[in-house]
């Protein structure tokens, strides 16, 4: 049985597993896991939108990587979503194309230091919720990540605002 170790990504408390990771997020390989797992279904806990397509997003901004063109624009976009879901009312459907569209947008976009914090729920705690608490966990966790960013909040709903003309002209 694996120990335990801080993520170093999101400092979350995962297996000390060997293992592969992101190729631009930084996390350690025991959380990779954890949030894979959970995305592929085989933690059996469905979680039900918005929550549940959210946390895609929670996960990257609570991995933020280094300053570097990928993990700069992987940050803003995930920011973008759970700014307009969250706050914008956003159905979650309209995700997938909100995503693509950041990410064609963002050049030019800087680079967000990331908070000293990136939220209290991790990957780890869906991971390990009960099946009848998975929607909470998914639910605290994502709105803790969107918190997290609260210094560049006024950013991001300016930027937000653009990107949503360019999808709604």
């Amino acid at each position: 049985m694996p120990g335990m170790v801080a993520c170093i990504g999101c400092g979350g408390r995962v297996p000390d597993v060997d293992g592969p990771s992101h190729r631009y997020m930084v996390a350690s390989p025991g959380c990779w896991v954890a949030y894979t797992d959970s995305l592929v279904g085989r933690i059996g806990r469905p979680i039900p939108d918005p929550f549940g397509s959210l946390t895609v997003d929670a996960y990257a901004v609570q991995h933020p990587g280094v300053p570097n063109p990928q993990a700069t624009q992987s940050v803003w976009v995930h920011l973008i979503a759970l700014h307009l879901v969250l706050e914008g009312g956003w159905p979650a459907s309209r995700l997938v194309r909100l995503r693509r569209l950041g990410a064609d947008a963002s050049h030019g976009w800087p680079w967000l230091e990331p908070p000293p914090s990136l939220g209290e729920v991790t990957a780890i705690d869906l991971a390990t919720a009960m099946a009848d608490t998975a929607g909470a966990v998914a639910r605290r966790w994502v709105e803790g990540a969107w918190a997290a960013w609260t210094p560049h909040a006024d950013t991001i709903r300016t930027t937000a605002t653009d990107l949503v003309q360019r999808l709604n002209p």
